[in-house]
This record gives structure tokens, sequence and C-alpha cells, in this order.
């Protein structure tokens, strides 16, 4: 029996990580940012559930219904001014928000991380497309990161494509804790949390009160990569230069 099955295992494992490599990277963050949304509206309905027994409400079950059977989040997420004072203060010692977005963030910036990766796969490939396609994969394995600091001077090394330069807009709530001053720096904050979450189990680095400590650093990720993949494959493939692209250069320029 083992020598019928064992085969067949290897080969399901075998077609799937030939599916993986095949893969866009655009692709797999979209499947990633998925899990993430829904480890948000898990944690989402566990919040409604806390604010109910602090305001000594009925638990809203029509908002948790919504929450279930659609990809939506409360409106707690997004909207302060939806908050009590009382609200804050019982939120702040609730370790459980605390933990369990500390890894929302931490599969945010995984989800980010592996998106650079990949997609500095891509442009590469396309950068020494008239080369042998296995010459160019023993050249990626020897340049294959470990940091952010990495992909960073990999992007700059390889491809001219300078990631701190890089800009885009952001929505946040001034009694959210997540305020980078631009994007780079937004990178940098959620790369810090992870590194501090992954290795001593916790960050003091960033102060996770409500969901929106969560959600806006993830919509700000889905933004940021939404926007890299549209204005970079356009310059990279195409030669085209969009508003943000010409923003990008005068950084660039401003920064030599």
């Amino acid at each position: 029996m083992h020598l019928v099955v064992l085969p067949c295992l290897v080969l399901i494992f075998s077609q799937r990580q030939y599916l993986i490599k095949k893969m866009k990277a655009k692709e797999i963050f979209e499947n990633q940012s998925k899990g993430i949304l829904s480890q948000i509206q898990v944690l989402d309905i566990y919040f409604l559930n806390l604010l109910a027994i602090v305001r000594e409400q009925e638990l809203p079950k029509e908002n948790i219904t919504d929450i279930i059977n659609a990809p939506l989040i409360s409106g707690f997420n997004k909207f302060e001014i939806l908050y009590k004072q009382e609200d804050f203060d019982y939120l702040r010692k609730n370790e459980r928000v605390k933990y369990a977005g500390q890894q929302i963030l931490l599969s945010t910036y995984t989800a980010m991380e592996n998106y650079f990766i990949g997609k500095f796969r891509e442009y590469f490939h396309h950068k020494l497309r008239n080369n042998d396609p296995s010459f160019t994969e023993r050249l990626l394995k020897n340049i294959s990161p470990r940091s952010l600091k990495d992909i960073k001077d990999n992007y700059s090394e390889y491809l001219n494509i300078h990631l701190p330069c890089f800009d885009v807009d952001y929505f946040t709530q001034s009694k959210c804790s997540f305020h980078p001053k631009d994007s780079w720096e937004g990178i940098l904050l959620i790369s810090n949390i992870r590194n501090d979450v992954a290795h001593k189990g916790s960050t003091e680095k960033y102060k996770i009160t409500t969901l929106m400590d969560c959600w806006y650093p993830f919509e700000f990720v889905q933004n940021y990569v939404q926007h890299f993949e549209a204005n970079f494959d356009d310059y990279f493939y195409n030669g085209r230069k969009t508003r943000l692209i010409k923003l990008y250069e005068e950084k660039v320029s401003n920064r030599i």
C-alpha cells in the first residue's frame, strides 16, 4: 500500500511546487490577504462581543451575521468616532486583542515580504529574458534575501528600483497607532513589529488597543502592493511613466 501511495504523494507535492513557482507574486499576495482578512474578521467578532459586555448592550447579531456571510468588517475597525472613552480604557487592558493583533501584523508583513521577493523574481527573469531560465534561476539562488534590508538592496542593485522612494497615500485615524511619515517608514514599522513578534513573542514598539491598529496597516500594505504592481509593471515592461513613477523618480533624484 505504501508503495502505491508514496509516489502519488511525491507527484502531488511536485505538482504543487511547480504551480507555486508558476503563480505570480500578486496572485500569491491576494491569496494570503484573504487569509489575513479572515483573521481580522474572527477578531472583529470577538471584539464586538467585548464591546457588548463593556457597554452592557445586546450582542449585535446582524453585524456578526454580515461578517460571517461576506468579506466585511464592522465600522469599529475604521472609525474612532464610534468608540467611547470607556471603550478605549477597557480595551487597553485586554491582552487578547493585543496578541491577536500582533499575529495579524506578523502575517501582514509576511505577505508583503513574499510579494517583494516574488516580484523581484519576475522582474529579474524579464531583465535576463534572453538567457536560459535555468541560468537565471541559479543566479537567483545566490541573491536570496534574508531581511527587508536585503530586499531593498537587491531591488536597488539588480533592478535599479529604490523602494524607499516609492510612496502611496494611506488613510488612518488620530487614535490609531499607525502614523508613518511615508510608505517606507510604514513598511519598516511593520517589519520591526514582525521581527519582535517572531523572535520575542510580542512587541512594545507598536500599541494595539483596537482593531484599527491592525486594519490600517493591513489596508496600507494592500494599497501599496496594488499601486506598486500597476505602476512598476507599466514602467518596467512598457517604459511608461505614470504620475506616481514621476514622483518616485523625483524622490530618487533628490536623494542622490
